[in-house]
């Protein structure tokens, strides 16, 4: 079944480790991947479980990464875009990341943003997608502000948290007014929508 061993690998997860998150022996993992082997339906609610995935993603085309989605399709939020590439973690649907990132020991949020720079960069041909075609699309280009926003808040609170001191550059007032202008661009395409 290919496209369980594309939804493991997606996850980065090793025969073994996905056989220890399950409760399925590799060896019976890596039949199934391999098409040697059916697949039970009590095997398979467990792999998706352990995939955090629904069961008939098993047999769903999936979009080949790198792809964007079809002309015209808008994802309605970051949840709905990560979820189509397969992505893990939700992270950059995450309302309250700062909070997140602010109240887990260092180790954990460092791992936390590895984890959303891997989700970035599954969504990144989807977020360059939505500029390209769709520009004038409110709703598109709220998602990839709150994408890159999100993205952002991780970087800087991990930068916080490991006690980084912050020097101004002397470019202070170049970014508020760069920020401003950015504000007034996404009020006036909300305005367009």
């Amino acid at each position: 079944m290919d496209r369980l061993a594309e939804l493991r690998e997606r996850r980065a997860l090793t025969l073994r480790e996905l056989s220890e998150m399950s409760g399925v022996a590799a060896d019976t993992i890596n039949q199934i991947e391999l098409g040697h082997r059916k697949a039970r339906p009590s095997t398979l609610r467990k792999l998706a479980k352990a995939l955090d995935v629904d069961v008939r993603e098993f047999f769903e085309e999936p979009v080949p990464l790198g792809e964007a989605p079809p002309v015209g399709a808008v994802p309605n939020s970051l949840e709905d875009l990560l979820k189509s590439r397969g992505v893990r973690t939700r992270h950059l649907a995450d309302e309250n990341l700062k909070g997140k990132l602010d109240g887990l020991p260092l180790e954990a949020a460092v791992q936390t943003v590895r984890e959303v720079g891997a989700e970035m960069e599954a969504i990144a041909p989807d977020l360059a997608h939505l500029v390209d075609q769709h520009r004038r699309n409110s709703h598109a280009m709220r998602l990839f502000s709150e994408a890159s926003k999100q993205f952002l808040i991780a970087r800087w609170s991990l930068r916080v948290k490991q006690g980084q001191e912050f020097v101004p550059s002397g470019l202070g007032a170049e970014m508020g007014q760069a920020l401003q202008d950015l504000e007034r661009a996404e009020l006036a395409l909300a305005g367009t929508g």
